[in-house]
Order: C-alpha cells, then sequence, then structure tokens
C-alpha cells in the first residue's frame, strides 16, 4: 500500500499539493503552514527525489482503490475505506521527526553507508571492490573525509558505529536492526528492501517511513557526537530549522532594525522580509515575540473577525484596506493562533 495514505484525514480536506512539496522539502511559507495545520511538518523532506508523475500516479490509484476523494481544488479527504485502511496500515510513528530540518536523509545514508563500506574493506586491505551506487558528489566526499581521516579509522569508526546503534536500539530496537543489517562491506551484502520487510515484519510503506526515521536520527546523533562522523557528514548538517536568508533577517530585526530597514540593507523585497517574519513563526514559534508585530487596533480586529480553528479561517481583504500588505498580519495571526490552540 502507497505510504501516502498516512498523510491524509477524514476530518480535515488537505491540500495534495501541500503534501506534494513537503515530502519534496519545497518550503514555501504556504507549504510550510498547511503542513503545521496538517501535523506533518515534521515529514517535510522525507522524500527529496519524488516526481510530479509518480506523485500523482500514487494519488489516482488511491482515488481508484476508493481510499481517497479529491474535490475540484485539489484537496482530498480520507473515505470511510480509507479510514479502515489506515487504521490497518499501523503506519509507523516516527521518533526522530522535530529533527526534519537537520539534513537531507538520502545524502545521510548514502554517506554513512559508503563510508562503512570503505572503511571495512580498509580493515581488510582489500583495494578491488565495487563501491556502492551513490551520488557522484557523495562519492567525492566519502573520499576526501577518508583520506584526511588518519590513523586507526576502522576502530575509531566502528567504536562510534557501535555506540550509534546501541543509542538507536534505547529509542525503537526496529531503527538498530535495520541499520545494522543494511550495512554492506567485506564479504557482506546489507539487506534489500525485500529482506527487510520479511526479517522486520513490517510494510514497504513502513519500512519507507523507518529509513527516513532512521537516518534523521542518524543525524541528530552526529549533530550531538559528532567524532570520527564530523568529517564524513561535513557541511551537511543545518544549524537549525530556518533558512540562512531568515536568519540573516532575523538576526538584523533582533539588532533593532525595522522590516524595511532590513529590506533596504539587504536589497531584497520588503514582502521577502515578511515572509523571513512567517518561516520563523511556523518553524521556530519561541524566537520572537510575534504578538509586538500588531496594533491594539490590529489586534482587536483581527480577534473580532477570526474565531475558531484558525485552518478553518478564509482571508478576507477588506478587514485592513489601508494597510499595506495586510496577509501578512493575516497570517501571522492565523499561525500564532494556531500555535496557541496546540498548547493548549
Amino acid at each position: 500500500m502507497d505510504y501516502l495514505l498516512k498523510f491524509f484525514s477524514e476530518q480535515q480536506p488537505r491540500r495534495i499539493r501541500v503534501i506534494e512539496n513537503t515530502l519534496k522539502n519545497k518550503r514555501t511559507v504556504s507549504t510550510l503552514f498547511w503542513a503545521q495545520q496538517y501535523g506533518i511538518l515534521g515529514w517535510t523532506g522525507a522524500n527529496r527525489s519524488l516526481t510530479r508523475e509518480n506523485f500523482d500516479e500514487q494519488i489516482k490509484r488511491l482515488v481508484e482503490s476508493g481510499l481517497i476523494k479529491v474535490d475540484n481544488e485539489k484537496k482530498a479527504v480520507l473515505t470511510t475505506k480509507g479510514v479502515l485502511q489506515q487504521e490497518e496500515a499501523n503506519f509507523y510513528q516516527p521518533s526522530f521527526a522535530t529533527w526534519y530540518w537537520l539534513a537531507d536523509t538520502r545524502k545521510v545514508e548514502q554517506r554513512l553507508q559508503l563510508g562503512v563500506q570503505v572503511v571495512s574493506e580498509f580493515a581488510y586491505r582489500n583495494r578491488s571492490y565495487a563501491p556502492l551506487t551513490t551520488d557522484y558528489s557523495e562519492l567525492q566526499k566519502v573520499k576526501y573525509w577518508f583520506r584526511r581521516a588518519g590513523k586507526d579509522i576502522e576502530d575509531k569508526f566502528f567504536h562510534d558505529i557501535s555506540i550509534l546503534i546501541d543509542s538507536l536500539a534505547k529509542e525503537n530496537k526496529l531503527l538498530a536492526q535495520y541499520l545494522t543489517y543494511s550495512f554492506s562491506g567485506h564479504d557482506l551484502i546489507g539487506w534489500t528492501d525485500h529482506q527487510a520487510q520479511e526479517n522486520l515484519h513490517i510494510s514497504l510503506a513502513n519500512l519507507e517511513l523507518l529509513k527516513y526515521d532512521l537516518y534523521l536520527a542518524v543525524a541528530a546523533f552526529v549533530a550531538k557526537y559528532p567524532g570520527i562522523f564530523s568529517g564524513l557528514f561535513t557541511n551537511l548538517l543545518k544549524e537549525g530549522p530556518l533558512s540562512q536568508s531568515s536568519r540573516t533577517s532575523i538576526q538584523l530585526y533582533n539588532q533593532g532594525m525595522s522590516l524595511d530597514e532590513i529590506a533596504k540593507q539587504r536589497h531584497i523585497a520588503l514582502g521577502t522580509v515578511r515572509e523571513h517574519i512567517l518561516e520563523a513563526a511556523i518553524v521556530c514559534p519561541t524566537l520572537l515575540d510575534f504578538d509586538a508585530f500588531f496594533s491594539k487596533t490590529v489586534k482587536e480586529k483581527l480577534r473580532e473577525k477570526y474565531k475558531g480553528d484558525p485552518a478553518s479561517w478564509e482571508y478576507d481583504p477588506q478587514l485592513f484596506p489601508n494597510i499595506d500588505n495586510d496577509f501578512f498580519y493575516y497570517r501571522l495571526y492565523q499561525i500564532v493562533e494556531g500555535e496557541k490552540n496546540e498548547n493548549r
């Protein structure tokens, strides 16, 4: 069964393009906002190689199977059959989804798997082996790391691998078991997906979800305990969930600059700076006092107009006819109130 079924709800119509863009890591403010409302923000970047053609084909199968219904606005809900199928599937629940922003899990997987193979073959002084299929850029990163790793690399590497696997086992034995048997090395071939399904007794859909969680866990481990891995994952781990451009705007704001001043200094549009504020409100809700962006009059009008579930609100362009880019205040208020609702 397609793992996409996991991302739909019976009660809440969900935009299929938001789900697609979330999985592909297309981080527009709109995608981030709706992903947050759908409770799927932690799956941002879970399938960066997903194509529109493949995604639409999977949606088509779900519709034809009677599991979801899609309306003319490209919003989908689970059917009764879909709800039952979703419950029966018992989809894998991630442990490390809050680290979704940390790294591209596909690159983490490639570097770690190739790193294990290279060190394993080196330990046996074997130079005649075919490296795992890996993106050329990632292959070069692993080569560079290996050449600079220094003496006793095999002892240090497998010592740290053991610590990683032990820490995974404490969180979820499935993660540790899959990682252990996924490795290829000297006279050793890792599990295929089919073998992993049989040995772990899980579906292919859950295996895909588990892999994403696993390599987020690896990235989180390396971020806290770099060790021998530090060079292997150079330039792969991010400093935080905000984009670099957004971080710069937030830093200038914290230095006392207005949004207009930030736009002028950075030679970017004011609307772009406002998008940086909205991004921060979504992915780092405790970073700033976002209430401070509203004047008393604006806040009162917003409170009077918009009530209930923020996801159900509809933007009224006539509420602030004399305020430039009033949608910024509407969306920010929607984000802030949505965060309050989650914490109640």
